[in-house]
């Protein structure tokens, strides 16, 4: 401590610990002022995260709702036309244009993001089987769409799930007369035999095709 004294005493020294100090306080207040910043850009982080979660769970909450309805539209036969026609339309889902999908976890935003490609699938299958339809497999388009979105609307009801665990919020209220999950794995159970051939026989349409493709080439 003497020693200390006596260096600081001269001019050199004093000019020393004098610059030594102010070096230290200059890192301790970079150090101090970067992790606040840290600190609060983490809240906000995390605030915007739950702000923009509390948005999505309502809306893929009415996507559900969209998807329950179609599961159970079975086509009805036009008096006037004679052909089969359903109720509800296509489930679409639509997001924000200002959301901010960065605050999500990459996984967590991909789930949701995919949803609308799953919607432009399944659309496309049901096309696919509108031009083959006739008997007697006039049906399968109108039991395929019930099914695919039945499934689609159980995948949308995980993810409800997951973002209000995730974030802390309460799940969606629902009627005791409208309960999605039960209901829409009983139509996923009930098709799973006619889902299994469908695939069989997609299957063999694919190998076959590619036999008279080799063929031909």
């Amino acid at each position: 401590m003497q020693v200390l004294k006596e260096f600081y005493a001269t001019g050199f020294g004093s000019f020393v610990i004098t610059t030594a100090f102010g070096v230290i306080a200059a890192v301790i207040g970079f150090i101090a002022s970067s992790v606040k910043e840290v600190f609060f850009d983490g809240r906000k982080r995390k605030a915007e995260a739950q702000y923009l979660a509390i948005r999505l769970v309502l809306l893929l909450d009415e996507f559900v709702g969209q998807c329950y309805n179609v599961a159970h539209d079975l086509p009805e036969i036009d008096l006037q036309t004679g052909d089969p026609t359903t109720r509800y339309e296509t489930p679409s889902l639509e997001f924000p244009a200002d959301a901010d999908w960065r605050v999500l976890e990459p996984q967590m935003m991909y789930r949701i993001l995919s949803l609308t490609s799953s919607i432009a699938v399944i659309t496309r299958g049901i096309r696919m089987l509108g031009y083959q339809a006739g008997p007697p497999n006039f049906g399968d388009k109108y039991k395929y769409r019930c099914d695919e979105f039945a499934g689609l609307g159980l995948v949308t009801l995980k993810i409800i799930d997951d973002l209000c665990d995730r974030y802390r919020m309460p799940h969606p209220e629902r009627s005791t007369m409208y309960v999605p999950q039960p209901v829409l794995e009983d139509i996923r159970s009930r098709n799973k035999k006619w889902r299994e051939k469908r695939e069989y026989e997609d299957e063999k349409v694919m190998q076959a095709n590619y036999v008279e493709w080799n063929t031909i080439t």
